[in-house]
Formats: structure tokens, C-alpha cells, sequence
């Protein structure tokens, strides 16, 4: 069952920018899930969703999901304190739900969810229980992967294709 969030769906609480690539929080985010309320604090700082830049081209940082990313960011970072107020597979599964609250296409809330889950197995405190969720990482990674090759292939020829393109621009920028 979704959760509720404070603010209406696809509007973005207010913010403002520390650096190139994180903002903090200027009011409260308030999250309403299996009757509990989570709120991440004025101030808490994120950079949205870490996703790697070589899959920009498909889903970014922000999007649809930034509301889900913040949450998620703020579960993470609670992860490492005493009592943290969900455990690593409820951070990621919060995320996956808030996601499809914020009117995220399900398929790639699940995407995205298993990219969380990928991340989860190198940290010490999102790895505990990661085995019990291989099935569905596996499943959705190899769903994923065929078109995500064939994209990806493209766009590396586009961009071979364009670079000597961009070489002679520079060339003659600079004669």
C-alpha cells in the first residue's frame, strides 16, 4: 500500500543549491507509510538519486522519483545511526514505493529499485538481507540489460561517429 507525502505529488519542496550536485532541504518532508511518519529535516542535504552518470541519458538524478530519492537519501544516512527508523531492505523498498506514489511509470520504479539494491550490496549497512532479494534483482537486471546494451551501443556510436565532428569545430574555433 503507497504512503502519503506532505506536499502534492510532483511539486518539489523547496530547496537551495550547497554545490554543483547537492541542495538541502528548506522545510520539513513529511512521508506517511505503514503507520508511521517519517520526516526528514529542514536542512538535510542530498544529491537526489546516485545514479551513475553513464546512464543519465536514461534516468537522471531528478525526475519523477526526486521526492523518493530525498527519502531514500535520508533513510540511508539514518541507516548509520543507533535506531535507525527502517532497516536496509524497508529503506529500499520505502524508496520503490514513494517512486510509484510520484507517478513513476512501475516499470521503472522497479528499475530503479534494483539499481538501489545493486548499491545496497557494497555498503556494510544496506547489504544485510540483500540475498533474500537476488530473484527479483536478477530478474529485473536481466530484463534490463538487453535494451540497455542495445541503447547504449547506440549512443556509443553516435558519439564516435560525432567526435571527429567535434574535433574539426575545435579546429576551426581555433584558426
Amino acid at each position: 500500500m503507497p504512503g502519503r507525502m506532505s506536499l502534492p505529488i510532483g511539486k518539489l519542496p523547496s530547496l537551495h543549491w550547497i554545490n554543483h550536485r547537492e541542495v538541502a532541504l528548506d522545510a520539513d518532508l513529511r512521508y506517511d507509510l505503514d503507520g508511521q511518519t517519517f520526516i526528514v529535516p529542514r536542512g538535510f542535504i542530498t544529491d537526489f538519486a546516485s545514479v551513475p552518470k553513464f546512464l543519465w541519458w536514461l534516468f537522471g538524478p531528478t525526475g519523477l522519483w526526486t521526492w523518493a530519492a530525498i527519502l531514500h537519501d535520508w533513510f540511508c544516512k539514518m541507516l548509520w545511526h543507533r535506531n535507525p527508523p527502517a532497516g536496509p531492505r524497508a529503506t529500499d523498498r520505502y524508496f520503490r514505493l514513494a517512486c510509484r506514489e510520484a507517478g513513476t511509470n512501475p516499470a521503472l520504479c522497479w528499475l530503479l529499485w534494483t539499481g538501489v539494491r545493486w548499491g545496497a550490496l557494497l555498503n556494510p549497512k544496506r547489504n544485510p538481507g540483500w540475498w533474500r532479494d537476488l530473484p527479483l534483482i536478477t530478474v529485473w537486471s536481466v530484463l534490463a540489460l538487453p535494451p540497455l546494451l542495445i541503447a547504449t551501443a547506440g549512443i556509443g556510436i553516435a558519439y564516435l561517429y560525432l567526435l571527429p565532428i567535434r574535433w574539426i569545430a575545435r579546429m576551426v574555433k581555433r584558426a
